[in-house]
């Protein structure tokens, strides 16, 4: 009977122990039930991290549109200027003599059905717009035509001059038949008299984003003044760097030059380069494109020696290509270089349009060439 009671209460204290703990078993279920879940779910992510989904086959056909072409502009470099005084870098100008003459001279070409386009000489800004050409009606420059209303096929062209401007000036050129025409513009320069007796033509340039010289001379006598002319409706954020014959040349002011919107400015080199034989530009704009232009003048001693309009180079390149001046006779070669030995023609052999030459080094002494590097 005592044994009987034992194992009842045995049994009692048994079931009351596990009705204690069955919500603690629960809940622990529960966190493992979840902890499983959180697993399997990130199981999954990775699992489609390292399997990439399978690339959609369907490819879209690319958009095809034409774009008429706008009005090709190039800027025409200013007349050169003698140097009165420097302000920073902006120097002021007065004039080099009494008989000088400078003009902008251009030259518009028809399409095949002989129409010729609209084309015009303006400020940096668009104003003072000066016609050459009359502008067709835009309708009917969209026309692709191929020969004029009596079915002839030519072409024909129209040379225009503008004297008495001497600031920059912007080129423009209308499009015919939704592409860009064909014509250009220069300027030119001849004087008579004065520091900056001598004659000198310059390209009138498109606007980029970099421009490179090479063979500028600051040394005494020698002045090489930088244009740079922004035409566009963007500011240009502009960095010079100069090398001279031992490296890059430390220029920070040239570093961040804020060219606005129809603004052009003049850089004396001499004033960062000093006394150097042979000079390289690299000029970079960031935003709107411009454009790079220099004037070179040399004195030897009180005598005029010519004044340049320099255009840019090619660029960087293992070998250049120069074009050569022919001259006929030992005499006129003696006679360039009585005054001033530097003056000596180079050889080439018969027949040769051209002088090859082959660049050492780096910066200015791509300028440098002798006589054994020209074949």
């Amino acid at each position: 009977m005592n044994a009987r009671r034992k194992k009842l209460d045995k049994a009692r204290a048994a079931a009351s122990k596990d009705a204690a703990t069955a919500s603690t078993r629960k809940k622990t279920g529960a966190v493992l039930l979840s902890l499983a879940a959180v697993l399997a779910a990130s199981a999954a992510v990775g699992a489609g991290s390292l399997v990439a989904p399978k690339a959609a086959e369907k490819t879209l056909p690319a958009a095809v549109t034409n774009l008429p072409a706008g009005d090709a502009s190039s800027v025409c470099a200013p007349t050169p200027k003698l140097l009165k005084g420097v302000d920073g870098t902006d120097p002021q100008f007065a004039a080099g003599g009494k008989e000088i003459s400078s003009n902008l001279r251009s030259i518009a070409v028809s399409d095949l059905a002989k129409r010729i386009p609209g084309s015009s000489f303006a400020k940096l800004d668009g104003t003072s717009e000066r016609p050459l050409t009359e502008r067709i009606a835009e309708a009917q420059a969209l026309e692709a035509r191929g020969s004029d209303d009596d079915g002839q096929t030519g072409r024909t062209s129209k040379v225009s001059t503008v004297n008495g401007v001497d600031d920059a000036q912007v080129y423009s050129l209308q499009p015919l038949g939704g592409l860009a025409s064909e014509g250009g513009a220069l300027r030119g320069y001849q004087a008579k008299d004065g520091d900056l007796a001598g004659l000198a033509t310059g390209t009138c340039q498109a606007p980029a984003s970099t421009w490179r010289f090479t063979g500028l001379q600051t040394s005494t006598g020698s002045t090489s003044v930088m244009n740079l002319a922004n035409p566009t409706h963007t500011t240009a954020q502009v960095s010079l760097r100069l090398r001279g014959p031992e490296g890059l040349i430390d220029t920070p002011t040239l570093q961040s030059i804020v060219l606005a919107p129809g603004e052009s400015r003049a850089l004396v080199l001499g004033g960062y380069a000093q006394d150097m034989d042979s000079v390289s530009a690299e000029v970079t704009s960031l935003g709107g494109k411009i454009t790079a232009s220099v004037q070179q003048a040399a004195l030897r001693g009180l005598t005029p020696s010519g004044v340049d309009l320099v255009a840019a180079n090619a660029s960087a390149s293992n070998t250049q290509v120069i074009p050569g001046v022919w001259i006929d006779e030992k005499s006129n070669s003696d006679a360039l270089s009585k005054d001033d030995g530097t003056l000596v023609p180079q050889p080439a052999r018969l027949g040769h349009r051209f002088l090859r030459c082959r660049i050492q080094g780096q910066g200015a002494r791509q300028g440098r060439r002798s006589s054994r590097q020209l074949r």
